[in-house]
């Protein structure tokens, strides 16, 4: 199984943050990692993508450990509201998947 979140911001922001990188959950689903996407072509970036975020477990994945993620990297970095991405994108062969909630991440962050 694969579930991985690609990190997109507003198109012609380039933000060293989010760059190139995904969120993966790997082998375990409890601890997403950012990576920085490797690879100088299509091929060795998909053959990255299959090593790093590829899950034989059909187990889930809490989706708001990743979004803790996102803030961390916002604090971390120290972000700008204009730097934080804008979409997040989620590609899994889950046919189950459903978006885990339509509350923002600050609306969340603000509930903890």
């Amino acid at each position: 199984m694969v579930e991985d979140m690609y990190l997109k911001q507003k198109q012609g922001e380039e933000n060293p943050a989010w760059k190139g990188k995904v969120i993966s959950f790997g082998h375990l689903p409890d601890q997403p990692l950012l990576h920085l996407i490797q690879g100088d072509d299509l091929k060795s970036m998909r053959e990255f993508m299959m090593r790093t975020c590829f899950r034989e477990s059909n187990e889930g994945v809490d989706f708001r450990k990743a979004f803790d993620l996102i803030l961390e990297v916002v604090v971390n970095e120290n972000l700008m509201a204009e730097q934080i991405i804008k979409k997040v994108f989620v590609f899994t062969d889950f046919r189950g998947f459903l978006s885990c909630t339509s509350t923002t991440l600050y609306e969340a962050k603000q509930s903890k």
